[in-house]
């Protein structure tokens, strides 16, 4: 038995550039622990699709999906502050800021600034910038979803399989997490045109989906 026979290829990273996108999933990641601060900070994880943008994978066309984790911070100097208000096109007050839904951004277009790493393997969100006025919205095809740990539920959690390739990885590896759970199936969902999607999961707050 020889390796390459077995080894999966790797997918080509998306080329650099910019891109229009869709928020298709928002998972809180819990509390990570950082080996370069030697402490724990909550992390927020962005999926965006890239409508246009496909890749084939177990023989079906998916659309190219990127993430990008925040660290959970009202600071100024925070990644994610900078990320939001210029996706919103808003400048937040410390208050403002701290008030936000972060899931009320499923589903929101943007445009995204994408580079790869130094080894070229690898494509990186570097920027976000929202449409300019009065270009139309990109619609996506696939299936949103968002992961709440707030709203944790070990019933659900634990039904496993079923769960599209994208889903898979989202979750961290988290003292709460089992290594071998899952995530709930919410429905098979359907595409704004009305086509079959993948499933998605959702944390309980499943309100958010239908203010897209």
């Amino acid at each position: 038995m020889k390796i390459k026979d077995r080894a999966k290829p790797k997918a080509p990273p998306v080329e650099p550039g910019v891109y229009m996108a869709v928020c298709i999933g928002i998972v809180d990641l819990g509390e990570q622990y950082s080996e370069k601060f030697k402490s724990y900070s909550n992390k927020v994880k962005f999926v965006w699709a890239l409508p246009g943008e496909t890749i084939t994978i177990d023989g079906k066309e998916e659309e190219r999906q990127l993430s990008k984790e925040f660290t959970l911070s009202i600071s100024k100097k925070g990644s994610l502050r900078g990320f939001l208000e210029s996706w919103n096109g808003k400048s937040y007050s410390d208050e403002e800021f701290g008030e936000l839904d972060l899931f009320e951004q499923l589903g929101k277009a943007c445009q995204l600034q994408v580079v790869l790493n130094e080894t070229k393997e690898y494509s990186n969100v570097a920027n976000l910038m929202p449409l300019p006025k009065g270009m139309p919205a990109p619609v996506s095809k696939t299936a949103f979803f968002t992961w709440d740990m707030d709203s944790w539920d070990d019933a659900a959690f634990a039904q496993h399989g079923g769960v599209c390739h994208r889903a898979r990885n989202v979750l961290p590896i988290h003292p709460a997490v089992k290594a071998d759970g899952g995530v709930e199936i919410v429905s098979d969902g359907a595409d704004f045109s009305g086509s079959p999607s993948c499933p998605h999961f959702c944390h309980k707050a499943c309100s958010l989906y239908h203010k897209i």
